[in-house]
């Protein structure tokens, strides 16, 4: 039995592409298999990841894996990930997909998703933050050009997986989150594949973090309605500020590049929808 490769949101999204196992998963998949959880969720993450355990039979995950596979079995999981979604989406720079080999993604995935750790969805963490989908993650990083002497900020530690991938690349990274839940399991997820360039804090970020500015690189884990433009100036000359802007079901990633003192260039690279960013300070959504 074949299935159409794709994630999915919603119901119907997934009464469009799977009408026979729709019904059976509305009824069953909140209250039974491998994810069942002891209350219903409404939390679309968690209903798309339980869908694609459920459609599966005998161990078998389309781009997930077995907590009993082999060794090699992952990283055949993991090549597979990388050449079937991530280089289609143009990630293509040779450094970022060496490095989505080296760093490995399944240490930064709950224990109850490990079997979808390279599938092509978002996986939830706490409290309705999900990781992003790995062919967006691999996006971002290579649209920051990030570079070997760069003082990076990343903005929304969650599981820590995007601060890592930042930290493999350059001189050292500050990862702001607002929960100190998440600060906590970033900072654990990376010593135990022994980061030490990255200094985790907890507070609001979404207006930058001035304590260790000036930045080479600004990265938001979320999306923001907006960008206040007081963050432009936490950049040095030549430095890029990458944001997910809008409100679903519009929004698009937004590169800005400081060319000197005063002046930034502003480039849409593509369009997507992610979760927002969760934030304090006023003129800016909660979520």
């Amino acid at each position: 039995m074949s299935y159409r490769k794709e994630s999915f949101r919603g119901l119907h999204s997934l009464r469009r592409y799977y009408p026979h196992q729709v019904q059976r998963v509305f009824l069953t998949t909140l209250l039974s298999g491998p994810l069942a959880p002891h209350k219903i969720t409404r939390n679309p993450c968690e209903m798309q990841v339980r869908f694609i355990f459920n459609l599966y039979q005998n161990d078998e995950l389309f781009f997930g894996y077995n907590v009993n596979m082999t060794l090699n079995a992952i990283e055949q999981h993991r090549f597979n990930m990388i050449e079937q979604q991530i280089r289609t989406w143009e990630v293509l720079d040779p450094e970022v997909l060496n490095l989505l080999h080296q760093v490995p993604r399944e240490k930064f995935v709950p224990t109850e998703y490990q079997g979808v750790a390279f599938a092509d969805t978002e996986i939830p963490l706490y409290e309705d933050v999900c990781m992003l989908a790995p062919k967006l993650e691999a996006r971002l990083i290579q649209s920051l050009s990030l570079q070997k002497k760069d003082h990076v900020l990343v903005v929304g530690s969650g599981s820590g997986y995007l601060s890592a991938l930042a930290a493999s690349l350059v001189k050292n990274v500050v990862s702001v989150d607002i929960n100190p839940y998440f600060t906590k399991l970033a900072k654990q997820n990376c010593q135990k594949i022994k980061l030490n360039n990255i200094e985790f804090v907890t507070g609001d970020g979404s207006l930058g973090w001035l304590k260790n500015q000036p930045y080479d690189a600004i990265l938001f884990a979320g999306s923001l309605p907006h960008l206040p433009v007081s963050i432009r100036n936490q950049l040095n000359v030549n430095g890029r500020i990458l944001a997910i802007l809008g409100e679903a079901p519009s929004m698009h990633a937004t590169l800005i590049t400081r060319l000197n003192d005063q002046d930034f260039e502003e480039e849409i690279l593509f369009e997507t929808v992610v979760p927002s960013l969760q934030v304090k300070h006023e003129n800016t959504f909660i979520f």
